[in-house]
């Protein structure tokens, strides 16, 4: 799989401009709709930031993110996994990043600029999508496979040209961490409903 696509390609527009936001540094908050099909962006500061035909035009910012209280962090001298809740970045039987996945995201993308700098020749980051065992096999893992694209394409675009490879791969259920026979509203699926960031350790 290429490691870099064109931005927007076969995106839905709140998609593009979360992808948009999130490449330019804007912590998006929330969208809001205009008469006539407009968006506009409130960013972290409440500021309302209009968008003219899905087309972000934001001076560039640092923002420093560490994984959210969401993510669950494993650290070894090897390597660095970061776990999302899917719940967080999709909705429901969705591969379409939510709003919030662009909070979500800059923390992550953050940790891999941070190893950049002891690991300066670049690394590869591996997306791997989960589902819970819901619904068909096959269903199971398709969802999973566009989850991990949609995750490993938004992280490609905000790190825009650094020396980083990023491969995205769908388990669907066959990786499950507990067992949610009871169905999908259960705290045994929500925890097998995951998407987990794996790079370089830092030591």
């Amino acid at each position: 799989m290429s490691d870099r696509r064109p931005v927007g390609r076969g995106l839905s527009g709140r998609h593009r401009l979360a992808v948009a936001a999130l490449s330019s540094g804007l912590l998006i908050t929330g969208f809001q709709a205009q008469p006539g099909g407009g968006n506009r962006v409130v960013d972290i500061d409440g500021r309302v930031i209009d968008i003219d035909a899905g087309v972000v035009s934001i001076d560039p910012r640092v923002v420093a993110l560490d994984p959210r209280v969401e993510d669950l962090v494993a650290q070894s001298p090897a390597e660095t996994t970061i776990e999302v809740s899917a719940d967080i970045l999709f909705a429901f039987n969705s591969a379409e990043l939510s709003p919030q996945a662009g909070d979500q995201l800059g923390g992550v993308v953050q940790t891999i600029q941070d190893r950049l700098r002891t690991r300066p020749t670049g690394f590869t980051v591996q997306v791997a999508g989960h589902t819970d065992s819901v619904g068909t096999p096959a269903y199971n893992l398709d969802l999973s496979q566009r989850r991990a694209d949609a995750v490993a394409f938004a992280l490609r675009t905000a790190l825009k040209t650094a020396p980083v490879a990023i491969t995205a791969k769908g388990f669907g259920e066959t990786q499950l961490l507990a067992d949610d026979k009871d169905g999908q509203n259960t705290a045994a699926a929500l925890r097998n409903r995951r998407v987990t960031i794996t790079l370089p350790g830092g030591g």
